[in-house]
């Protein structure tokens, strides 16, 4: 009988107490009431909040792409100059130059590729 009455309390404890309040309990601890409404509320103006940063941090994205990108056809341009003044060099050796010229470091595969398309083709 003590047990069912033990169980009968904890079930009602564990009940809603009304509209936008849930009360948690565990036994032996004071119950503590929530109100959800609130909570709702709060968990809404956090995830605006995210949204926010998401957004700024995306548009930060985007502006340093389109100053790389930038940054990059200028370096292609600079390549294929150089290459058709003076086909002999390598591609370590344009690379190297575009790093003087322009201040940014290129990889001989990246001036490869930028510059096959100005290479002529053999049989």
């Amino acid at each position: 009988m003590m047990k069912h009455a033990q169980q009968k309390r904890r079930d009602k404890m564990n009940q809603s107490t009304g509209w936008g309040f849930v009360v948690d309990h565990a036994p032996g601890q004071m119950p503590q009431i929530i109100n959800v409404d609130a909570l709702l509320h709060v968990h809404e103006r956090l995830l605006a909040s995210l949204g926010k940063l998401k957004q700024r941090a995306q548009g930060g994205g985007q502006a340093r792409a389109e100053t790389f990108r930038a940054r990059k056809e200028q370096a292609k341009k600079i390549a294929r100059k150089i290459w058709s003044v003076q086909p002999d060099f390598s591609c370590q050796a344009v690379a190297s130059m575009i790093a003087q010229r322009a201040g940014q470091l290129e990889q001989p595969r990246t001036i490869r590729r930028w510059i096959a398309p100005l290479r002529p083709s053999t049989p």
